[in-house]
């Protein structure tokens, strides 16, 4: 049972690093393309960030979710809260720096561009022309940003 807790943590942390930075990338991006703005604070995050982005943060929290679940009923409160924290915050930490592709990495990179291009062919083919033309704005912002 303990092998299963240790896996479950693992993947977790896998896959909380991994959203964490991609979150990072959507971020640093958005305010690169709106920089210096009030109105948006983090940029044109929001217009950038993939779909499924949303769906990992999610699927992140539910993630923890179980594992506090597991930690919680086989082990004893005091160790399960030493777990969690640890897992948490060490191991998040050390797999984000070394297992996962790091904030800004060309994977990253070209995973938003690929959506954003997706969701610009999704719009013309529905008819959508005002949100087709406002994504081929945001991909020309966005290219012109990354290429500095």
């Amino acid at each position: 049972m303990i092998w299963m807790l240790i896996l479950w943590g693992a993947a977790v942390a896998v896959f909380s690093a991994y959203t964490k930075n991609m979150q990072a990338t959507t971020l640093a991006i958005g305010k690169k393309l709106a920089p210096q703005n009030p109105l948006l604070p983090t940029g044109m995050q929001d217009a950038i960030t993939p779909p499924w982005q949303t769906r990992n943060n999610i699927l992140m929290f539910a993630g923890w979710a179980a594992c506090a679940v597991l930690c919680f009923t086989m082990l004893a409160w005091y160790i399960a809260l030493g777990v969690l924290l640890g897992t948490f915050c060490m191991g998040v930490s050390v797999v984000s720096l070394y297992l996962v592709p790091r904030p800004m990495s060309k994977k990253f990179v070209n995973k938003i561009r690929q959506s954003m291009e997706a969701r610009r062919t999704g719009y013309k083919k529905a008819g959508d022309q005002q949100r087709a033309a406002a994504m081929e704005e945001v991909l020309r912002w966005f290219d012109t940003a990354m290429n500095k």
